[in-house]
């Protein structure tokens, strides 16, 4: 029961460190459990080719991801203008 406690507890902290790493948007999707694996590798993907900070948390076990998307207004703009 103690180590049920401490993951709760380190997992609410992630969306503490979140909030003052700053600025995010949160994504809240939901895919099946078979393609957890395609998901995460893709949202990685996409995130490292235009240079964007991101955590994901939640509970994926049933598939439910939250992806905090930190601000990069540089890469923001970089894109706006890309093809």
């Amino acid at each position: 029961m103690v180590h049920v406690k401490n993951l709760w507890k380190y997992r609410k902290k992630i969306g503490e460190a979140a909030v003052n790493h700053g600025e995010f948007k949160d994504l809240d999707i939901v895919v099946p459990r078979s393609k957890i694996n395609l998901v995460y590798d893709k949202i990685n993907e996409v995130c490292t080719k235009v240079g964007l900070r991101y955590v994901i948390v939640g509970h994926v076990g049933d598939g439910n991801f939250h992806v905090n998307i930190f601000n990069n207004k540089v890469n923001a703009f970089q894109l706006s203008y890309s093809t």
